[in-house]
């Protein structure tokens, strides 16, 4: 199970898969969002962060990241 946790203040959600997770962050913010990083999940990581485009990413430690998923 993977929990998408969002930096708004909206409640977290809940998905099956990591893939799905994903799908559903570019249905809500678009195509343009970046998923992913060194050490995130996919590389063993404890999370993956997620922000809203490719400048808001750059050299960024989470502090403008929209939403993270984790495992759970």
């Amino acid at each position: 199970m993977y929990e998408i946790s969002f930096s708004n203040g909206d409640k977290p959600a809940f998905y099956t898969n990591y893939e799905e997770a994903c799908g559903v962050l570019q249905e809500i913010y678009g195509e343009d969002i970046v998923i992913g990083h060194d050490g995130d999940l996919e590389n063993g990581g404890d999370r993956t962060l997620v922000w809203e485009n490719e400048k808001d990413s750059e050299n960024d430690d989470g502090k403008n990241a929209i939403a993270s998923i984790s495992k759970v």
